[in-house]
């Protein structure tokens, strides 16, 4: 499914449950102003793998993982250096009962930070 992150304001996507070959792609159809979030469903026990590569609008590039155990269970984008800003895209599919493989590119401005986290950033 193809989830569009289409207001500025402050939006969350929580996952279903784990199944595998569920996916979920991601998109900024605009800049966010507040945090748009993607969580996973049970928080403490399904969590994200993978990273994504982050662009700034400042130039420069980079790129973020989630912890390799897959503590992470909070995306949290914040319409800067974090991304959300337009054009951003983030594609999870489910590889087992509990975790979420990500990837995907992020635009961001300012000095580029990592996006997951264990809570809402």
């Amino acid at each position: 499914a193809v989830c569009l992150f289409d207001t500025a304001a402050a939006s969350s996507f929580a996952l279903p449950a784990p199944a595998v070959g569920l996916q979920f792609t991601f998109v900024n159809t605009i800049t966010c102003t507040a945090d748009h979030v993607i969580k996973t469903n049970t928080l403490n026990t399904d969590g994200f793998l993978g990273g994504v590569v982050s662009c700034s609008t400042g130039g420069s590039a980079d790129s973020f993982s989630a912890d390799a155990d897959g503590s992470n269970d909070h995306i949290t984008l914040n319409g800067s250096t974090t991304g959300g800003l337009a054009g951003s895209r983030i594609h999870v599919v489910c590889i087992d009962g509990e975790n979420w493989a990500v990837n995907g590119q992020l635009v961001t401005s300012g000095t580029s930070a990592t996006c997951f986290g264990d809570a809402q950033l």
